[in-house]
């Protein structure tokens, strides 16, 4: 998919995501309010080792800074260690 504005072009790259991360992804973004407005503006996400959270939290902060349109986005990721 592509995507065009006035001043820059954004390609949309697709991912193969497991299952879960898929869920996790519908229920962020899939749930409205009748006003049109995101049930759900803050997620916290635990996922097991090995199971792709570098990616999924990437393609989440990726779409949620540049994808969705707004100005002044901000993205908060945490972790508990270095490792």
């Amino acid at each position: 998919l592509a995507s065009s504005s006035t001043t820059q072009t954004i390609r949309w790259i697709e991912l193969q995501i497991t299952t879960m991360a898929a869920r996790v992804v519908a229920n962020i973004y899939g749930f409205y309010w009748e006003d049109g407005t995101r049930r759900f503006s803050t997620a916290y996400i635990e996922i097991a080792r090995k199971n792709g959270k570098t990616q999924l939290a990437a393609a989440i902060a990726l779409y949620a800074l540049v994808g969705e349109g707004e100005s002044a986005a901000q993205v908060i990721a945490a972790a508990n260690s270095k490792d």
